[in-house]
């Protein structure tokens, strides 16, 4: 049992002085009334349940950026192919292809081909094969990589959201019950 565990009977609680304290914050070790204890799980006081969902909120934030890179990159792609496909006169379809590729290839670096071989002209063929290949199964598997990619950034966005709230709400709450206390 740790050392302050008996001390917790004596005290009072940190937002309720009038009120005996039941648990310790988790995080910074606040003493906490029944009623302060049962707001969080883990058991936390609302400024470090605050500040946790700060960083939550940062993390989902941060976890869009690798996707807004890839669609920069699937732009230049596009971009790209489409000028090689208005200078070669070919297929109109082939630029939108391209623009899945950057999704898929790193589903593509899975396969494990790497630079064995000499770079001499057969190397050098068989490097253009095989990277060839993993183009083509960039485009494959890029399309649905995209969209897996834009359902998880609205789950990120509707988590975000929904931590924004949380925090918003929380703050308004400790405000109200400092206000109501202090009266």
């Amino acid at each position: 049992m740790p050392e302050g565990a008996f001390n917790v009977l004596y005290m009072k609680c940190y937002n309720h002085p009038d009120r005996d304290a039941v648990a310790t914050c988790t995080k910074c070790g606040k003493t906490l009334c029944k009623e302060c204890a049962d707001k969080h799980s883990p058991c936390l006081c609302d400024e470090c349940y605050s500040q946790l969902r700060e960083v939550e909120l940062k993390n989902l934030q941060d976890a869009k950026k690798p996707f807004i890179k890839t669609i920069i990159l699937g732009v230049v792609f596009l971009f790209v192919a489409f000028f090689i496909v208005a200078a070669s006169q070919g297929p109109v379809w082939l630029p939108i292809l391209a623009f899945f590729i950057p999704f898929g290839w790193k589903y593509a670096n899975l396969l494990g081909l790497t630079w064995f071989f000499n770079l001499n002209a057969a190397g050098c063929a068989f490097m253009f094969l095989v990277y060839a290949f993993r183009a083509c199964v960039a485009i494959i598997a890029g399309i649905p990589c995209f969209i897996i990619a834009l359902v998880k950034l609205n789950e990120i966005s509707k988590a975000a959201a929904t931590a924004e709230i949380e925090i918003v709400s929380s703050d308004a709450a400790s405000v109200e019950e400092n206000k109501g206390g202090s009266l």
